[in-house]
């Protein structure tokens, strides 16, 4: 592909993914995914009750298996988006030896807050007790989410509610423009979320204790969707708190950019790509001379 159609196709990508033109979008992000090895297993129930799926990414043959297994929750202001759009996302890291998850989960109009988190709650539980049957001997699960998703996947971690009485370890989590302090401020926010009693239950910083596990937040200065406030309040607490936290702030970056690194928009390793991998490695590495 020519540089200059490459340069018109990164720019034009971000616009088409803030215009709502979700399906166009997602062709030209997952485009390369369709050519790799990565083995995709797709719609499988996680909850028959709710007729939800999720779809598992393994690694090429040619690739070990990482142990740390991969849970991304996809944003969409709690209302719309779908797994089928975050081929990428599996695809990337799968690529690097990671078993990847992404579930579907209900939305709004047709649940309100908590709703959705049982939801999630339930696709990580499947994770737990079926991914050794994907080829990872020891996993590790690890929580990633974008926006909307990185409150939910965040959510999960410092609420413990969640996952306790499943009795889940979760050892890691990122977050990506996460929304993690704010207050709902449109009507649809305040029909999800209310009432306003509720808030502080779906605020993943109410809940910080200091007993989470290691986190990887980053947000974009240019992001005009979720405020930066939330990503430093949360950095904050989790400080205060003594949570081990990896912080990066990407000065040129938006709210869709930090998703669209993922993809190969960000080029073959993006930034972001690289400092969440190393996160990850750091992790791993931490979590192997604990035991």
């Amino acid at each position: 592909m020519k540089k200059g159609v490459f340069s018109v196709l990164s720019s034009l990508i971000p616009l088409i993914i803030l215009s709502g033109c979700t399906s166009i979008s997602a062709f030209f992000a997952n485009a390369p995914s369709y050519f790799d090895d990565v083995q995709i297993t797709k719609d499988v129930i996680f909850n028959e009750a709710n007729n939800l799926k999720l779809d598992v990414y393994t690694p090429p043959p040619s690739i070990a298996h990482k142990n740390q297994v991969i849970i991304f929750f996809y944003g969409g202001s709690w209302e719309s988006g779908s797994k089928n759009l975050y081929r990428f996302v599996g695809s990337v890291f799968a690529n690097h030896g990671y078993v990847v998850i992404i579930p579907d989960y209900r939305k709004y109009p047709s649940v309100k807050f908590p709703e959705f988190m049982f939801d999630v709650a339930d696709a990580v539980e499947w994770t737990q007790n079926n991914i050794k049957k994907y080829g990872v001997k020891n996993p590790e699960i690890i929580l990633v989410g974008h926006s909307a998703g990185a409150n939910i996947s965040t959510l999960l971690i410092t609420d413990k509610s969640y996952l306790q009485s499943k009795k889940i370890k979760v050892y890691g989590g990122i977050g990506l423009a996460g929304a993690y302090d704010f207050t709902p401020n449109t009507e649809r926010l305040k029909d999800i979320f209310g009432p306003p009693t509720n808030y502080p239950s779906m605020r993943p910083l109410t809940f910080i204790d200091g007993s989470e596990p290691p986190l990887f937040l980053a947000h974009g200065e240019k992001d005009k969707i979720v405020g930066l406030f939330n990503f430093d309040r949360m950095v904050s607490k989790l400080k205060e708190k003594k949570v081990p936290v990896t912080a990066k702030l990407y000065p040129d970056m938006g709210h869709v950019d930090l998703i669209s690194q993922l993809s190969w928009i960000g080029g073959k390793e993006s930034l972001l790509f690289k400092d969440i991998i190393k996160f990850l490695n750091n992790l791993r590495n931490s979590s192997h001379a604990e035991r």
